[in-house]
């Protein structure tokens, strides 16, 4: 199980990322870079049944480098701070390889560990979707967020501009219901009470 500062790094590297589980789950320290508030995403967790967790490369080889946030980036570094603490205190026994994430003794981390926790939380695929639509509607150029994101094709992160134009949509239409609808009908409502009380 994660330790609770392991599970704040995962949500917010989540959020700040848009990384896939599997791409989370496999991040090493080495992959980040303190100095200047980034991280290489270069590798995915998996596992087949009966077989020892495994890495291979991003989805659609899917290298890239994605700028993280000061903040994110300290809880990286108090964490890793806290991984050598345990690898100390557990001398021989550790296994670990610079994972960011980590069982008990190191090593790296069952990508479905943090879905597990996330069904209770909210899930990592939302987490994705909600950094792709924050760094959207902050006008991000929607290269620059498909290329944080992974995706191979820039209509795959169009589906996310189509959504938040839906979304706009619909809240345009609940004010309109809101202000116009409701006030034309209680105006309407109103002269029919003083047509009353005139009669």
């Amino acid at each position: 199980m994660l330790s609770l500062s392991a599970y704040k790094v995962i949500v917010y590297l989540a959020i700040m990322s848009g990384a896939r589980e599997g791409e989370l789950t496999a991040l090493k320290f080495s992959d980040v870079d303190f100095i200047n508030n980034k991280i290489t995403i270069e590798r995915a967790g998996y596992k087949l049944k009966g077989e020892p967790i495994m890495t291979k490369p991003p989805k659609d080889n899917d290298v890239r480098t994605v700028k993280i946030d000061e903040y994110t980036i300290e809880l990286i570094r108090q964490l890793k701070a806290e991984n050598e603490r345990e690898r100390l205190r557990l001398g021989t026994a550790w296994e670990g390889d610079e994972w960011i994430f980590t069982t008990w003794n190191g090593s790296i981390m069952h990508s479905a560990t943090s879905s597990h926790w996330f069904r209770k939380f909210l899930k990592c695929h939302a987490l994705r979707h909600t950094s792709a639509t924050l760094q959207l509607l902050g006008d991000i150029n929607i290269k620059q967020v498909s290329g944080s994101l992974g995706h191979s094709d820039l209509r795959v992160t169009n589906q996310y501009l189509h959504c938040i134009a839906e979304a706009d949509e619909a809240a345009a239409h609940v004010l309109q219901e809101m202000l116009i609808t409701q006030k034309g009908s209680s105006e309407q409502a109103e002269t029919i009470h003083k047509i009353q009380n005139t009669g």
